[in-house]
């Protein structure tokens, strides 16, 4: 497996700038030709890591003074099985992570943040169809996932798991500060749904077929719903959206798209949970039981699990994300 992955691994690196989305801090990203031999990141696990070896100028026995800077990828659903299309993102965070590492004279090792999302109805119906509970099911497929790792040369310098208890408690901790700022108010929703994308698409991107409404760009079907559940003002955040993009995404090309959908005139707040009875595995919202935490809100927090919210507060420097995510 090692032996033949390596050509793919050359051929990916190289055409990723080119096919991938990546939205950073920085508004350039320079590349070398990495070294794709695994380093031994044991000392990222540790509260004072030893880098005096990284730095061939620090003559004494000082540890280099670091600086945080970490690398993510998508988490992966666990609804099927890996595919080539992970091995994609993972090798491109990990050539970024690896140059960063060895670009910073600081002695800073840059992180590599990884996982699966585990919740959602998809994951729930995949569960039930193999005979299984949801979490089982999430414990054999996520350690499919956290085992491509090695066969990659990849070393990680976490990987998360949407159903770890750590990871509940950030969504909580995040929801609750939401609710006291004022972004999150109990509404009605109404739409045309997408279960296969748990997404909601406004009428002007579906088409009428024989078999009901299908969404135009991916043929899936739609169906409507409306119930009470609770809404994020996006809308309070256009104008910072906006201007933030404009130099946070590369390629850029990648934000034509969602600078459409951001100025469209249909634009407005989303919801952000569903009922228990249309969803019936994830995190229930706090304080309230009838409700869950919509997926997409639930997945995005593991950026900040990753670094240690709520009792650290930091954000990784790089996300990898695929195009067809990138919304």
């Amino acid at each position: 497996m090692q032996k033949t992955l390596g050509p793919w691994r050359a051929l990916i690196t190289r055409r990723a700038l080119s096919n991938a989305t990546i939205a950073s801090n920085v508004t350039t990203l320079e590349f070398a030709t990495p070294d794709f031999t695994t380093p031994n990141l044991t000392s990222l696990d540790s509260a004072t890591p030893d880098l005096t070896s990284l730095d061939s100028t620090n003559t004494s026995k000082t540890p280099v003074t670091t600086t945080f800077h970490a690398v993510t990828t998508p988490i992966f659903y666990v609804n099927a099985a890996p595919h080539i299309g992970h091995a994609y993102s993972l090798i491109l965070a990990d050539a970024i992570r690896r140059w960063e590492s060895v670009r910073n004279r600081d002695g800073a090792i840059s992180q590599l943040y990884t996982g699966t999302d585990e919740h959602g109805q998809k994951v729930y119906e995949a569960a039930q169809r193999a005979d299984m509970s949801p979490q089982t099911w999430c414990d054999n497929v996520s350690k499919t996932f956290r085992e491509m790792l090695p066969l990659l040369g990849i070393t990680a310098t976490r990987f998360i798991r949407t159903t770890e208890p750590s990871h509940r408690r950030a969504v909580h901790e995040l929801w609750r500060r939401l609710v006291q700022n004022g972004d999150i108010y109990a509404g009605v929703h109404s739409g045309w749904y997408c279960v296969s994308e748990e997404t909601f698409y406004p009428e002007h991107k579906l088409v009428d077929t024989a078999a009901g409404k299908i969404v135009k760009t991916t043929g899936q079907r739609v169906e409507w719903v409306e119930e009470r559940n609770y809404m994020f003002r996006l809308s309070a955040y256009r104008t910072r959206i906006i201007e933030w993009l404009k130099n946070a995404v590369v390629p850029h090309a990648r934000t034509n798209d969602l600078h459409a959908f951001l100025t469209d005139e249909e634009f407005g707040d989303i919801s952000v949970s569903r009922r228990k009875e249309t969803v019936r595995w994830g995190i229930p919202v706090p304080d309230d039981d009838s409700q869950m935490v919509y997926v997409w809100l639930d997945a995005l927090t593991n950026y900040l699990t990753c670094t240690g919210y709520p009792d650290v507060a930091r954000t990784p420097n790089v996300h990898v994300v695929g195009k067809d995510i990138f919304k």
